[in-house]
Formats: C-alpha cells, sequence, structure tokens
C-alpha cells in the first residue's frame, strides 16, 4: 500500500527544502535610488533660460511687456533728469512730441530685436514641419535640424552685438540726437548717458539679432537642399516655404520701419536713401537666404527631369526615324509630348511659390519706404493745397 507522499521523496530532498535560506531581495538599482549628489541630475533651468522660453512661447506677449518696461525706464530717467513732469514735456504730452516719440521707437527696436529671433524661429520651424511629406529627412536627421535651428549662439551673438555696439554707436551718435533736453545742465550728464546706453543697445542688438538669424536661415537652407524632395507638378507641398519666404521679409523689414521716422533726413534724402537701401538689401539676402535650399533642390529636381526626358528623347526618336525616313509613326505624338513637358518645366520658376510668391517678398521688403520718405512725399503733395 503506498505510503503517504512525504515518505516517497528521495532522501535528502526535504532537508535540502528545510535548510535552503530565504531569497535575498535585489539591490535597488542605483539609478532608481534618489540621490542629492547625482552628477547626472539636471540641474533647474536658470532666469535667463526662463527668459528665453517665455519669449519663444509667448513673442508678441513679451514684445509688448519689454517695450512697457523699456518705456518706464525711460520715463523715470527724463523725469529724474527734470526733463519731464510725469507723462508731459513741458505742456506738451509725450506721444504729441516729434523728437519724444522718436526715443520711445528706439525702444520699441529694442524690444522688436529681442524677440525677432524667436519670430523667426517659430516661423523657420513651422516651415520645416510642415512640409515633413516633400522631405525626405529621418527623425534623427529632423531632430538635429530642429536643435540646430533652436541652437542660442551665445558667443556668436555676444560677439557681433559688442562689435556693432562699438562702431556704431559713435557714429550714429552725432547724427541721433536726445529727443528730450533737459531743464538743468546739471542733469545733463544724465540724459547723455543714457542716449549713448540705448543707441549702444540699439546696435548691439542689431548685431546679435542679424548674426543669429543669419545663422538661423542658413542652416535651414543646408537642411532644405540636403532633404528636400521637390515634385515639379504638385507645387502645394512647397506652399509653407513659401509662407516662410513671406514670413522672413515682413518680420525682418519692422526693424527698417520703425528706423525711417529716426534716421531718414529730407535735407540728405541721398545718405538716406542709401542706408535704407542697405537695409533693404541685408532683408532680402537674408530672407532670400532662408529658401536657397529650396531653390537648390528644385534647380535639381528639373535638372533631373530633363536628363530623363533627353533620355527618354533620344530612345523614341531612335524608333522612330531610321534610314533616314520615319519608320514609326505613333513614336511622334510621344515625343511631342515630353518636348511639351520640357517646356513647361523650363518656365517654371526656381522659387517656392513662383514668381507671384518673389514679387510679394519684394513688395514687402518696400514698406520701409513708407516710414522713410512717405512723410516727405506726403507733405509735398498736399503743400500746394495748403
Amino acid at each position: 500500500m503506498a505510503g503517504r507522499m512525504e515518505d516517497q521523496q528521495p532522501p535528502g530532498q526535504d532537508g535540502e527544502r528545510k535548510e535552503l535560506p530565504a531569497q535575498a531581495t535585489a539591490p535597488q538599482p542605483a539609478a532608481s535610488r534618489p540621490t542629492s549628489d547625482a552628477p547626472e541630475a539636471r540641474a533647474s533651468p536658470d532666469i535667463a533660460e526662463r527668459l528665453v522660453a517665455l519669449v519663444s512661447a509667448h513673442p508678441l506677449l513679451s514684445l509688448a511687456g519689454i517695450f512697457l518696461a523699456l518705456a518706464a525706464l525711460h520715463l523715470a530717467i527724463l523725469n529724474a533728469a527734470g526733463a519731464m513732469n510725469g507723462v508731459f514735456i513741458g505742456k506738451t504730452i509725450l506721444l504729441l512730441d516729434a523728437a519724444a516719440r522718436a526715443d520711445l521707437l528706439l525702444l520699441a527696436l529694442i524690444a522688436v530685436f529681442i524677440v525677432l529671433p524667436s519670430l523667426m524661429a517659430a516661423s523657420s520651424q513651422r516651415a520645416l514641419n510642415d512640409s515633413t511629406s516633400a522631405h525626405a529627412a529621418n527623425a534623427s536627421e529632423q531632430a538635429a535640424i530642429t536643435q540646430g535651428l533652436a541652437a542660442p549662439n551665445t558667443i556668436l551673438r555676444l560677439v557681433f552685438g559688442v562689435f556693432w555696439a562699438a562702431v556704431l554707436t559713435p557714429v550714429f551718435a552725432s547724427l541721433v540726437q536726445p529727443g528730450v533736453a533737459p531743464s538743468q545742465q546739471e542733469a545733463a550728464w544724465l540724459i547723455s548717458l543714457w542716449h549713448y546706453l540705448r543707441l549702444a543697445l540699439v546696435f548691439g542688438m542689431m548685431g546679435s539679432c542679424l548674426a543669429h538669424v543669419s545663422l538661423q536661415q542658413y542652416r535651414l537652407s543646408a537642411a532644405f537642399a540636403a532633404h528636400l524632395r521637390v515634385d515639379l507638378f504638385d507645387p502645394s507641398a512647397l506652399a509653407p516655404l513659401a509662407r516662410h519666404m513671406r514670413l522672413s521679409i515682413l518680420y525682418l523689414s519692422l526693424p527698417l520701419l520703425l528706423l525711417g521716422p529716426v534716421l531718414s533726413r529730407p535735407e540728405a534724402a541721398t545718405a538716406s536713401a542709401t542706408l535704407m537701401g542697405f537695409g533693404i538689401l541685408v532683408v532680402l539676402l537674408i530672407g532670400f537666404g532662408g529658401a536657397w535650399g529650396a531653390r537648390t533642390a528644385i534647380c535639381k529636381a528639373k535638372q533631373k527631369v530633363r536628363d530623363e526626358l533627353n533620355a527618354y528623347s533620344r530612345e523614341i526618336w531612335r524608333r522612330a526615324y531610321s534610314n533616314g525616313r520615319i519608320v514609326e509613326a505613333v513614336a511622334l505624338p510621344a515625343m511631342a509630348g515630353m518636348l511639351t513637358i520640357r517646356s513647361q518645366i523650363g518656365r517654371m520658376a526656381n522659387w517656392p511659390g513662383g514668381w507671384p510668391n518673389v514679387l510679394n517678398c519684394l513688395l514687402l521688403a518696400l514698406l520701409p519706404l513708407l516710414s522713410w520718405f512717405g512723410p516727405q512725399a506726403l507733405q509735398s503733395l498736399i503743400q500746394p493745397f495748403l
């Protein structure tokens, strides 16, 4: 008769089972244990990083906030110097004085230069994301492009900002006079100091902004030149790039538009026109430079199609014409169609959006004409009727 189950076990098994030590608990991985002195722990962002993130997230609100803060500082300094009484210059309110408005435009210009890189970065990123179907960049390449567009370029901006401020501030300090004179001679040094500091901020931020935006657009152009795949018969895929061209020209024209009332001189029309023309040239170079890579991709696509059409045309002609006579008449319509397609491709513009978009960009770049010479032209038109 079978015994109990315990009696049927092999000898030693029960002893081994009883003597088996309790399973030790696996040590907690070092990565999961909270350590306060871990070197790889990410430090919390400092104030500068938070300000940059705030400007990038809300550029228009940041623009208004920066301008209001600078305007409050401007009013505080002028009141401390005795040049103003509250918001009045003598008996005239600040906004009704032309020279005082020029000072406010300089402050607005500083705010625009601070926010402009964020606006350009947002437009570039939107153009990149909206044209995903048209470029062949993989996830890692697109992440690298995005990281390059968002790079702060701190050293480059600092070098160009200091250089432009040091070179241009002494040059324009004699051309741009303070809008408000102090009531007491003892406070003239404060007005002059704030005037030089304001101009240094303007030209320093201008150099920093243009250097950063130029490098940003160069990286975007290089990305499109390397990864953009153009369908010549589906221009809708290039619509985000055409929109980015227009927005870039518009954003870059804003500082030049604000500089018109400050630097334009009716008595020196030639010098003013030269200065404005140089500014428009810079705007066009940066604006069209960001789309130069797309233009390169379009030209490559057109050349590739031309080469294929030439190869097919030679083959069709070889079949259709032999021994001095037509031997396959059915190939002639196909060859005529290929010639028509090649002619259509030759008439296509090399820029996203075609020539109408290029014309729109040129018109946007000419907007500063309104602030540089618009008041003088309007005055000359209404002068005979006064």
